[in-house]
Protein backbone atom coordinates (compact mmCIF):
# COMPACT_ATOMS: atom_id res chain seq x y z
CA UNK A 1 0.00 0.00 0.00
CA UNK A 2 1.39 3.02 -0.91
CA UNK A 3 -0.65 6.86 0.28
CA UNK A 4 0.74 10.20 -1.49
CA UNK A 5 -0.69 13.44 -0.05
CA UNK A 6 -0.03 15.77 -1.65
CA UNK A 7 -0.81 20.05 -1.32
CA UNK A 8 -3.63 20.46 -2.71
CA UNK A 9 -4.82 17.20 -3.60
CA UNK A 10 -6.93 14.40 -2.77
CA UNK A 11 -5.01 12.07 -0.95
CA UNK A 12 -4.12 9.04 -3.15
CA UNK A 13 -4.29 5.63 -2.01
CA UNK A 14 -2.70 2.26 -4.16
CA UNK A 15 -3.01 -0.71 -3.30
CA UNK A 16 -2.99 -3.79 -5.56
CA UNK A 17 -3.76 -7.35 -4.86
CA UNK A 18 -2.21 -10.28 -6.94
CA UNK A 19 -3.92 -13.52 -6.82
CA UNK A 20 -2.61 -15.61 -3.47
CA UNK A 21 1.11 -14.06 -3.83
CA UNK A 22 1.47 -13.21 0.31
CA UNK A 23 2.81 -9.52 0.51
CA UNK A 24 6.43 -9.18 2.04
CA UNK A 25 5.08 -8.96 5.10
CA UNK A 26 3.27 -12.53 4.85
CA UNK A 27 -0.18 -11.46 5.23
CA UNK A 28 -2.12 -12.95 2.01
CA UNK A 29 -3.95 -9.71 1.14
CA UNK A 30 -6.36 -11.65 -0.77
CA UNK A 31 -7.90 -13.03 2.76
CA UNK A 32 -11.03 -10.81 4.07
CA UNK A 33 -8.91 -10.17 7.49
CA UNK A 34 -6.07 -8.82 4.69
CA UNK A 35 -8.91 -6.50 3.22
CA UNK A 36 -10.23 -5.19 6.69
CA UNK A 37 -6.80 -4.44 7.60
CA UNK A 38 -6.46 -2.27 4.88
CA UNK A 39 -9.43 -0.34 5.57
CA UNK A 40 -8.18 -0.09 9.14
CA UNK A 41 -5.17 1.48 7.55
CA UNK A 42 -6.47 3.44 5.52
CA UNK A 43 -8.90 5.17 8.33
CA UNK A 44 -6.19 5.43 10.59
CA UNK A 45 -4.05 6.91 7.54
CA UNK A 46 -6.23 9.40 6.72
CA UNK A 47 -6.88 10.38 10.28
CA UNK A 48 -3.57 11.02 10.20
CA UNK A 49 -2.97 13.25 7.06
CA UNK A 50 -3.76 16.96 7.66
CA UNK A 51 -7.03 18.58 6.49
CA UNK A 52 -5.83 20.75 3.66
CA UNK A 53 -4.32 16.96 2.21
CA UNK A 54 -8.07 16.46 0.88
CA UNK A 55 -9.02 20.88 0.38
CA UNK A 56 -9.13 21.90 -3.03
CA UNK A 57 -5.73 23.05 -4.22
CA UNK A 58 -5.10 26.90 -4.99
CA UNK A 59 -4.64 25.88 -8.68
CA UNK A 60 -7.88 23.98 -8.84
CA UNK A 61 -9.58 26.75 -7.61
CA UNK A 62 -7.90 29.08 -10.34
CA UNK A 63 -8.79 26.88 -13.36
CA UNK A 64 -12.24 26.80 -12.24
CA UNK A 65 -12.28 30.74 -12.10
CA UNK A 66 -10.58 31.17 -15.72
CA UNK A 67 -13.42 28.66 -17.14
CA UNK A 68 -15.99 31.05 -15.55
CA UNK A 69 -14.14 33.99 -16.79
CA UNK A 70 -13.79 32.55 -20.44
CA UNK A 71 -17.50 31.85 -20.50
CA UNK A 72 -17.91 35.37 -19.69
CA UNK A 73 -19.58 34.22 -16.40
CA UNK A 74 -18.21 36.98 -14.21
CA UNK A 75 -19.76 36.80 -11.03
CA UNK A 76 -18.76 32.86 -10.28
CA UNK A 77 -15.22 33.91 -11.62
CA UNK A 78 -15.47 36.31 -8.95
CA UNK A 79 -16.34 34.21 -6.30
CA UNK A 80 -14.13 31.07 -7.41
CA UNK A 81 -11.39 33.98 -7.47
CA UNK A 82 -12.57 35.07 -3.60
CA UNK A 83 -12.55 31.20 -3.10
CA UNK A 84 -8.79 31.21 -4.03
CA UNK A 85 -7.34 34.28 -2.05
CA UNK A 86 -9.80 33.68 1.07
CA UNK A 87 -7.94 30.20 1.87
CA UNK A 88 -4.59 30.86 0.58
CA UNK A 89 -3.73 34.42 0.73
CA UNK A 90 -2.02 34.37 4.06
CA UNK A 91 0.35 31.43 2.41
CA UNK A 92 0.74 33.96 -0.68
CA UNK A 93 1.92 36.90 1.44
CA UNK A 94 4.36 34.88 3.28
CA UNK A 95 6.24 33.53 -0.27
CA UNK A 96 5.99 37.17 -1.37
CA UNK A 97 7.88 38.28 1.71
CA UNK A 98 10.65 35.81 1.27
CA UNK A 99 11.40 37.48 -2.61
CA UNK A 100 13.05 40.42 -3.34
CA UNK A 101 12.56 39.85 -7.26
CA UNK A 102 10.60 37.37 -9.59
CA UNK A 103 11.41 33.70 -9.09
CA UNK A 104 13.52 32.07 -11.47
CA UNK A 105 14.92 28.84 -12.23
CA UNK A 106 12.73 25.88 -14.13
CA UNK A 107 9.29 25.31 -14.46
CA UNK A 108 8.83 23.72 -10.70
CA UNK A 109 11.20 25.92 -8.86
CA UNK A 110 8.74 28.76 -9.97
CA UNK A 111 5.63 26.83 -9.40
CA UNK A 112 7.11 26.36 -6.09
CA UNK A 113 5.68 29.15 -5.43
CA UNK A 114 2.33 28.25 -6.04
CA UNK A 115 0.03 29.91 -3.83
CA UNK A 116 1.80 33.30 -4.57
CA UNK A 117 1.54 32.57 -8.03
CA UNK A 118 -2.57 31.26 -7.80
CA UNK A 119 -3.50 34.18 -5.58
CA UNK A 120 -2.51 36.66 -7.62
CA UNK A 121 -3.86 35.33 -10.97
CA UNK A 122 -7.07 35.14 -8.75
CA UNK A 123 -6.45 38.86 -8.56
CA UNK A 124 -6.33 39.47 -11.90
CA UNK A 125 -9.23 37.46 -13.12
CA UNK A 126 -10.91 38.90 -10.08
CA UNK A 127 -9.85 42.90 -11.23
CA UNK A 128 -11.15 41.92 -15.45
CA UNK A 129 -14.53 40.34 -14.05
CA UNK A 130 -14.82 43.16 -12.87
CA UNK A 131 -13.81 45.57 -15.47
CA UNK A 132 -15.93 43.73 -17.89
CA UNK A 133 -18.77 44.52 -15.82
CA UNK A 134 -18.48 47.93 -15.79
CA UNK A 135 -17.26 48.31 -12.50
CA UNK A 136 -14.13 50.04 -12.93
CA UNK A 137 -13.42 51.80 -9.27
CA UNK A 138 -13.59 47.85 -7.20
CA UNK A 139 -11.21 46.71 -10.48
CA UNK A 140 -8.69 49.31 -10.08
CA UNK A 141 -9.04 48.59 -5.93
CA UNK A 142 -7.94 44.88 -6.99
CA UNK A 143 -5.59 45.58 -9.44
CA UNK A 144 -3.84 47.81 -6.56
CA UNK A 145 -3.90 44.95 -3.85
CA UNK A 146 -2.36 42.76 -6.45
CA UNK A 147 0.44 45.13 -6.86
CA UNK A 148 0.98 45.70 -3.21
CA UNK A 149 0.82 42.43 -1.93
CA UNK A 150 1.49 40.12 -4.60
CA UNK A 151 3.77 41.99 -6.99
CA UNK A 152 6.47 38.65 -7.82
CA UNK A 153 3.51 36.07 -8.12
CA UNK A 154 3.79 34.75 -11.89
CA UNK A 155 1.16 32.97 -13.90
CA UNK A 156 1.78 29.72 -15.73
CA UNK A 157 0.59 30.22 -19.46
CA UNK A 158 -0.11 26.33 -21.23
CA UNK A 159 1.37 27.46 -24.56
CA UNK A 160 4.66 27.44 -22.29
CA UNK A 161 5.94 30.20 -20.47
CA UNK A 162 5.19 32.37 -17.13
CA UNK A 163 3.17 35.49 -17.54
CA UNK A 164 3.41 38.64 -14.80
CA UNK A 165 0.49 39.32 -13.08
CA UNK A 166 1.42 42.46 -12.03
CA UNK A 167 2.66 43.71 -14.90
CA UNK A 168 0.00 43.78 -16.82
CA UNK A 169 -2.50 44.82 -13.63
CA UNK A 170 0.11 48.00 -14.01
CA UNK A 171 -0.62 48.42 -17.19
CA UNK A 172 -4.78 47.68 -16.99
CA UNK A 173 -4.59 50.65 -14.39
CA UNK A 174 -2.93 52.82 -16.41
CA UNK A 175 -6.08 52.37 -18.70
CA UNK A 176 -8.47 53.08 -16.30
CA UNK A 177 -7.00 56.14 -15.03
CA UNK A 178 -6.80 57.12 -18.47
CA UNK A 179 -9.91 55.60 -20.52
CA UNK A 180 -7.62 54.61 -22.92
CA UNK A 181 -8.46 51.03 -23.46
CA UNK A 182 -5.68 48.31 -25.37
CA UNK A 183 -6.72 44.86 -26.21
CA UNK A 184 -3.62 42.49 -25.64
CA UNK A 185 -5.14 39.61 -26.52
CA UNK A 186 -3.40 36.80 -25.22
CA UNK A 187 0.03 38.71 -24.90
CA UNK A 188 1.57 36.21 -26.88
CA UNK A 189 4.55 38.13 -29.13
CA UNK A 190 3.05 37.10 -32.43
CA UNK A 191 -0.12 38.57 -31.35
CA UNK A 192 0.85 41.80 -30.58
CA UNK A 193 2.71 41.85 -33.73
CA UNK A 194 -0.37 41.01 -35.74
CA UNK A 195 -2.08 43.96 -33.56
CA UNK A 196 0.98 46.72 -34.07
CA UNK A 197 1.44 45.86 -37.76
CA UNK A 198 -2.50 46.64 -38.21
CA UNK A 199 -2.15 49.39 -35.85
CA UNK A 200 0.84 51.07 -38.66
CA UNK A 201 -1.52 50.61 -41.24
CA UNK A 202 -4.35 52.48 -39.87
CA UNK A 203 -1.55 55.27 -38.93
CA UNK A 204 -1.89 55.01 -35.35
CA UNK A 205 1.65 55.52 -33.82
CA UNK A 206 0.41 55.93 -30.37
CA UNK A 207 -1.00 52.21 -30.65
CA UNK A 208 2.10 51.40 -32.82
CA UNK A 209 4.00 51.56 -29.37
CA UNK A 210 1.68 50.76 -26.96
CA UNK A 211 1.83 47.12 -28.79
CA UNK A 212 5.37 47.03 -29.75
CA UNK A 213 6.54 48.34 -26.36
CA UNK A 214 4.63 45.20 -24.81
CA UNK A 215 6.10 42.70 -27.00
CA UNK A 216 9.84 44.56 -26.08
CA UNK A 217 9.04 44.36 -22.37
CA UNK A 218 7.75 40.85 -21.88
CA UNK A 219 10.13 38.81 -24.65
CA UNK A 220 13.00 41.62 -24.49
CA UNK A 221 15.17 39.06 -22.35
CA UNK A 222 14.50 35.84 -24.24
CA UNK A 223 14.85 37.53 -27.37
CA UNK A 224 18.73 38.53 -26.14
CA UNK A 225 19.28 35.43 -24.64
CA UNK A 226 18.22 33.68 -28.39
CA UNK A 227 20.48 36.19 -30.32
CA UNK A 228 23.43 35.29 -28.18
CA UNK A 229 22.99 31.34 -28.84
CA UNK A 230 22.95 31.87 -32.61
CA UNK A 231 26.08 32.78 -35.02
CA UNK A 232 24.43 32.90 -38.60
CA UNK A 233 20.86 32.65 -39.22
CA UNK A 234 18.06 29.81 -37.87
CA UNK A 235 17.65 27.57 -40.80
CA UNK A 236 15.30 24.64 -41.40
CA UNK A 237 11.68 24.27 -41.85
CA UNK A 238 9.42 26.92 -40.58
CA UNK A 239 8.98 25.71 -37.73
CA UNK A 240 11.96 25.10 -36.70
CA UNK A 241 12.75 29.12 -37.76
CA UNK A 242 9.47 30.34 -35.62
CA UNK A 243 11.13 28.51 -32.95
CA UNK A 244 13.20 31.71 -31.97
CA UNK A 245 9.57 33.55 -32.12
CA UNK A 246 11.16 35.87 -29.15
CA UNK A 247 14.30 37.07 -31.37
CA UNK A 248 11.93 37.38 -34.59
CA UNK A 249 9.39 39.28 -32.96
CA UNK A 250 10.77 41.83 -30.91
CA UNK A 251 13.12 43.01 -33.51
CA UNK A 252 10.19 43.18 -35.87
CA UNK A 253 8.33 45.25 -33.27
CA UNK A 254 11.55 47.42 -33.11
CA UNK A 255 11.57 47.76 -37.14
CA UNK A 256 8.09 48.59 -36.50
CA UNK A 257 8.32 51.21 -34.36
CA UNK A 258 11.10 52.71 -36.97
CA UNK A 259 8.20 52.54 -39.36
CA UNK A 260 5.66 54.25 -37.64
CA UNK A 261 8.39 57.18 -36.66
CA UNK A 262 9.97 57.45 -40.53
CA UNK A 263 5.57 57.22 -41.75
CA UNK A 264 5.37 60.39 -39.09
CA UNK A 265 8.67 62.54 -40.38
CA UNK A 266 10.41 61.74 -37.70
CA UNK A 267 13.63 60.36 -38.95
CA UNK A 268 16.31 60.70 -35.88
CA UNK A 269 13.84 58.23 -33.91
CA UNK A 270 13.07 56.09 -36.92
CA UNK A 271 16.73 55.44 -37.35
CA UNK A 272 17.35 54.97 -33.76
CA UNK A 273 14.62 52.40 -33.61
CA UNK A 274 15.91 50.45 -36.83
CA UNK A 275 19.70 50.60 -35.45
CA UNK A 276 18.42 48.61 -32.17
CA UNK A 277 17.53 45.60 -34.76
CA UNK A 278 20.89 46.08 -36.31
CA UNK A 279 23.21 46.09 -33.42
CA UNK A 280 21.23 43.41 -31.25
CA UNK A 281 18.98 41.09 -32.93
CA UNK A 282 21.39 41.10 -36.92
CA UNK A 283 19.80 36.95 -36.61
CA UNK A 284 16.30 38.15 -36.55
CA UNK A 285 13.15 36.75 -39.51
CA UNK A 286 10.09 37.80 -39.93
CA UNK A 287 7.38 36.16 -41.72
CA UNK A 288 5.59 37.64 -44.49
CA UNK A 289 2.10 35.74 -44.78
CA UNK A 290 2.56 35.02 -48.75
CA UNK A 291 5.12 32.87 -47.61
CA UNK A 292 8.73 33.18 -46.60
CA UNK A 293 10.71 34.75 -44.25
CA UNK A 294 12.81 38.11 -44.53
CA UNK A 295 15.82 39.98 -42.61
CA UNK A 296 14.77 42.56 -40.36
CA UNK A 297 18.33 43.78 -40.08
CA UNK A 298 18.22 44.04 -43.85
CA UNK A 299 15.33 45.96 -43.90
CA UNK A 300 16.42 48.12 -40.64
CA UNK A 301 19.40 49.29 -43.33
CA UNK A 302 17.87 49.82 -46.48
CA UNK A 303 15.68 52.38 -44.61
CA UNK A 304 18.78 54.01 -42.52
CA UNK A 305 20.19 54.34 -46.14
CA UNK A 306 17.21 55.62 -47.29
CA UNK A 307 16.62 58.71 -44.82
CA UNK A 308 20.56 59.52 -44.89
CA UNK A 309 20.73 59.49 -49.22
CA UNK A 310 17.13 61.14 -49.46
CA UNK A 311 16.42 58.80 -51.85
CA UNK A 312 13.00 57.43 -50.36
CA UNK A 313 11.21 54.13 -52.10
CA UNK A 314 7.97 52.20 -51.54
CA UNK A 315 8.54 48.79 -51.78
CA UNK A 316 4.71 48.22 -50.94
CA UNK A 317 3.95 44.88 -50.47
CA UNK A 318 7.34 43.47 -51.97
CA UNK A 319 6.12 41.16 -54.56
CA UNK A 320 8.53 40.86 -57.69
CA UNK A 321 5.64 42.22 -59.69
CA UNK A 322 5.28 45.87 -58.06
CA UNK A 323 8.90 46.24 -57.64
CA UNK A 324 9.51 45.53 -61.14
CA UNK A 325 6.85 47.98 -62.36
CA UNK A 326 7.97 50.35 -60.25
CA UNK A 327 11.17 49.96 -61.61
CA UNK A 328 10.02 50.29 -65.14
CA UNK A 329 8.00 53.23 -64.26
CA UNK A 330 11.12 54.79 -62.36
CA UNK A 331 12.69 54.69 -65.45
CA UNK A 332 10.26 55.63 -67.86
CA UNK A 333 10.67 59.02 -65.55
CA UNK A 334 14.09 59.18 -65.73
CA UNK A 335 14.26 58.29 -61.51
CA UNK A 336 17.75 55.78 -62.46
CA UNK A 337 18.57 55.91 -58.92
CA UNK A 338 14.93 54.57 -57.95
CA UNK A 339 15.11 52.29 -61.00
CA UNK A 340 18.22 50.76 -59.66
CA UNK A 341 17.08 50.72 -55.92
CA UNK A 342 13.86 48.72 -57.12
CA UNK A 343 15.73 46.40 -59.08
CA UNK A 344 18.07 45.41 -56.69
CA UNK A 345 15.24 44.64 -53.93
CA UNK A 346 13.41 42.11 -56.79
CA UNK A 347 16.90 40.77 -57.19
CA UNK A 348 18.35 40.43 -53.75
CA UNK A 349 14.45 38.67 -52.22
CA UNK A 350 13.71 36.40 -55.43
CA UNK A 351 17.25 35.69 -57.04
CA UNK A 352 17.19 32.27 -55.05
CA UNK A 353 13.67 31.43 -56.25
CA UNK A 354 14.44 32.53 -59.86
CA UNK A 355 17.90 30.02 -59.85
CA UNK A 356 15.75 27.31 -59.01
CA UNK A 357 13.38 27.70 -61.59
CA UNK A 358 15.86 28.59 -64.29
CA UNK A 359 17.58 25.15 -62.89
CA UNK A 360 14.42 23.03 -63.69
CA UNK A 361 14.13 24.46 -67.54
CA UNK A 362 16.09 22.99 -70.83
CA UNK A 363 14.72 25.51 -72.89
CA UNK A 364 12.09 28.75 -72.89
CA UNK A 365 8.72 27.73 -70.67
CA UNK A 366 5.96 26.75 -73.40
CA UNK A 367 2.26 27.41 -73.64
CA UNK A 368 -0.26 29.81 -72.11
CA UNK A 369 0.34 33.03 -70.57
CA UNK A 370 -0.68 31.54 -67.17
CA UNK A 371 1.80 28.85 -67.92
CA UNK A 372 4.68 31.25 -68.59
CA UNK A 373 3.60 33.24 -65.50
CA UNK A 374 4.47 29.86 -63.51
CA UNK A 375 7.72 31.32 -63.81
CA UNK A 376 7.55 34.64 -61.79
CA UNK A 377 10.90 34.62 -60.48
CA UNK A 378 12.76 33.89 -62.88
CA UNK A 379 11.24 36.37 -65.63
CA UNK A 380 11.37 39.56 -63.18
CA UNK A 381 14.35 38.90 -61.83
CA UNK A 382 15.99 38.75 -65.53
CA UNK A 383 13.83 42.30 -66.31
CA UNK A 384 15.31 43.72 -62.78
CA UNK A 385 18.58 42.75 -64.31
CA UNK A 386 17.56 44.29 -67.83
CA UNK A 387 16.38 47.60 -65.89
CA UNK A 388 19.53 47.87 -63.74
CA UNK A 389 21.84 47.38 -66.89
CA UNK A 390 19.90 50.20 -68.99
CA UNK A 391 19.95 52.46 -65.86
CA UNK A 392 23.52 52.40 -65.36
CA UNK A 393 24.07 52.64 -68.64
CA UNK A 394 22.47 56.04 -68.85
CA UNK A 395 24.12 57.22 -65.77
CA UNK A 396 27.54 55.84 -68.29
CA UNK A 397 28.60 53.51 -65.35
CA UNK A 398 29.58 51.21 -68.63
CA UNK A 399 31.67 48.14 -66.07
CA UNK A 400 28.34 47.78 -63.84
CA UNK A 401 25.95 47.71 -66.82
CA UNK A 402 27.66 44.90 -68.50
CA UNK A 403 27.70 42.69 -65.41
CA UNK A 404 24.06 43.04 -65.28
CA UNK A 405 23.74 42.29 -68.91
CA UNK A 406 26.09 39.40 -68.25
CA UNK A 407 23.78 38.39 -65.10
CA UNK A 408 21.13 37.03 -67.79
CA UNK A 409 23.05 35.44 -70.18
CA UNK A 410 24.53 33.12 -67.34
CA UNK A 411 22.22 32.53 -64.95
CA UNK A 412 18.63 33.87 -66.25
CA UNK A 413 19.04 32.32 -69.82
CA UNK A 414 15.48 31.25 -69.80
CA UNK A 415 13.57 34.24 -68.71
CA UNK A 416 10.76 35.76 -70.44
CA UNK A 417 9.71 39.54 -70.17
CA UNK A 418 5.53 40.57 -70.88
CA UNK A 419 4.71 43.44 -72.51
CA UNK A 420 1.89 44.92 -71.54
CA UNK A 421 0.88 45.58 -75.21
CA UNK A 422 0.27 41.78 -75.26
CA UNK A 423 3.28 39.70 -76.38
CA UNK A 424 7.00 37.98 -74.47
CA UNK A 425 10.29 39.06 -75.48
CA UNK A 426 13.39 37.30 -74.09
CA UNK A 427 16.00 39.38 -71.56
CA UNK A 428 18.97 37.49 -73.26
CA UNK A 429 18.38 38.64 -76.20
CA UNK A 430 18.12 41.44 -75.62
CA UNK A 431 20.86 41.78 -72.96
CA UNK A 432 23.31 40.28 -75.54
CA UNK A 433 22.35 43.00 -78.29
CA UNK A 434 23.67 45.66 -75.33
CA UNK A 435 26.79 43.74 -74.32
CA UNK A 436 27.78 43.68 -78.23
CA UNK A 437 27.27 47.51 -78.31
CA UNK A 438 29.62 47.64 -74.85
CA UNK A 439 32.19 46.12 -76.49
CA UNK A 440 32.13 47.97 -79.76
CA UNK A 441 31.83 51.38 -77.63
Amino acid sequence: MVVEARQGSYAMVKFSEEGMTPAPNGINLSAPSARGLIIVLLSCTALLLPPKAFAQSSMSIVVEAWDAFNQQDYARAIAKSDECIGKFSGAAQKMQGSLKDFPTGTNDQIHAYYALNDVATAHYIKAESLRKSDRATEAAAVYQDLLDKYAFGQCWDPRGWFWKPAVVAREKLQMIKTGKYYDFGDYSSMTLMVLAWKALDEKDLEAVLVFTNKCIELYGEAAEKMQSALKDFPAGTNDEIHAYYALNDVATAYFIQGEAYFKSDQMPKAKEAYQVVIDRYPFAQCWDPRGWFWRVAEGSKEKIKMIDTGLFMDFWDYTSDDLVTKAWQSMDKGDLPRAVGYADKAIQIYAPVARKQQATLTDYPQGSDAEIFKYWALNDVATAYYIKGEALMHQHQNDKAKEQFEAIVNEYSFAQCWDPRGWWWKPITEANRWLKFLQTN
